[in-house]
């Protein structure tokens, strides 16, 4: 799914949007590591902070949980 740069809707929020659509979906399980956030960044084709902000935005809803050297870990209560 490719990120839409002229939407006016944050990269961020776009990020957001598809990897919890791919949680939700059962891409990711709960328990599993998401990608690093350089993988992702490679992905969606943005800057790492853009990841990071994404990621954090999942973490503030509840939707994964951060582990320094571990990454995101998709909460099992999803």
């Amino acid at each position: 799914m490719a990120l839409e740069r002229e939407s006016g809707l944050p990269l961020w929020r776009q990020v957001h949007g598809i990897l919890l659509k791919e949680i939700n979906g059962g891409v990711y399980r709960p328990g599993e590591r998401l990608p690093s956030e350089s993988s992702l960044s490679r992905r969606f084709r943005v800057a790492r902070h853009t990841i990071r902000r994404a990621l954090r935005s999942l973490q503030e809803a509840g939707v994964v949980r951060t582990e320094r050297g571990r990454g995101s870990i998709i909460r099992d209560e999803v």
